[in-house]
Order: C-alpha cells, then structure tokens, then sequence
C-alpha cells in the first residue's frame, strides 16, 4: 500500500514539476523570443514587431502562482523595448539631420559654381572647363548644367561677335588705306 502511495505521490509531484517547468519556459520563451525581435527591429519594422510581442505577453494563458514572474519579465521586455526604440528615433533623427546637411552642402556647392560661372567679369572657356573639372558632381545638376551650356553658348556667340568685330575692322582698315592712297 506504502508503494502505491509513494508511486501516487511522485507521479503528482512530477506532474507538478511539469506543470511548473512549462510555465517558466513559456516565460522564458517569451522573453527569449522578445529579446531577438527587439534585437532585429529597425525603422521600418517597429510596428509589426510591437504587434509581435505584444502578442506574446497578451495572450490568453493563465501563469498561476507565476504571474508574478510573468509581470517581472513583461516590465523587463517593455524597458528593453523603450530604449531600442528611444535609439531607433535617435538614429533616424540623426539621418534626417545628415541627409539635410548633406543637401545642404550640395546646394551651396551649385549656389558656388553657379556664382563662379554667372560672375560679372568675362568667364572664359578655360575657365568654365575648370569648374567642370573641380565640380563633376555639381554639373550633373540640370540646373546648373543648363547655366554652364548657356554660358559656353554665350561665349561662343560673344567669340563669333568678335570675329565678325576683327574682320569687320580690319575691313575698314583696308577701304580707308585705299581711300588715303
């Protein structure tokens, strides 16, 4: 009878452990699996993984006498989750402000060649094939490489324009010496 007891007794006792043990993987694996999606998230991501681990801890599962560590590992998760997210704003914030520097910065750089090739003395072709040269970003700019066609095309003209000038005065020139002789 003792044996049947004693039989009884350690098949409840190892059902109590794992019953037991159950519950404190499934806390584990909550927090587990919490922890590598916290890991993973990132911008784009952090919604569907609030979704996710708010799953894991809202799910309908009765803890016991265990709701206690239930409690201590959902407050570890949340404080895990603020500051990931706290540095996933900080890391955004610091890309928008990068990306806006960086625009910045290109901008004054067109605004610069733009002024050099818009300057109010005579911009020669040398020089503009310089400031393609030293701005090779720069001219891939629509704007600015319409401002630098313009330019060569106005040189040219001005070139042609003195041409015609030369030929034209030293036509003159010519007609005047015979008009003297």
């Amino acid at each position: 009878y003792e044996e049947i007891k004693a039989a009884e007794k350690a098949e409840k006792d190892r059902l109590e452990q794992e019953r037991i043990d159950g519950i404190k993987k499934r806390i584990d694996n909550c927090e587990s699996e919490s922890y590598r999606i916290i890991q993973n998230t990132t911008i784009e991501n952090v919604d569907i993984h609030k979704t996710m681990i708010d799953a894991f801890f809202n799910a309908d599962f009765d803890y016991e006498e265990f709701d206690i560590l239930f409690e201590q590992a959902k407050a570890r998760i949340q404080t895990s989750w603020d500051l990931k997210c706290s540095d996933i704003q900080e890391k955004e914030s610091q890309r928008v402000e990068n990306e806006r520097l960086q625009k910045e910065a290109e901008q004054a750089k067109i605004d610069s060649v733009i002024e050099q090739v818009n300057a109010p003395t005579t911009v020669s072709t040398e020089q503009l094939n310089e400031i393609i040269d030293n701005n090779p970003d720069v001219i891939l700019n629509p704007i600015v490489a319409n401002i630098i066609n313009s330019k060569f095309e106005q040189i040219n003209a001005q070139e042609n324009i003195d041409e015609f000038n030369k030929k034209q005065d030293k036509h003159d020139d010519n007609a005047l010496e015979q008009d003297i002789n």
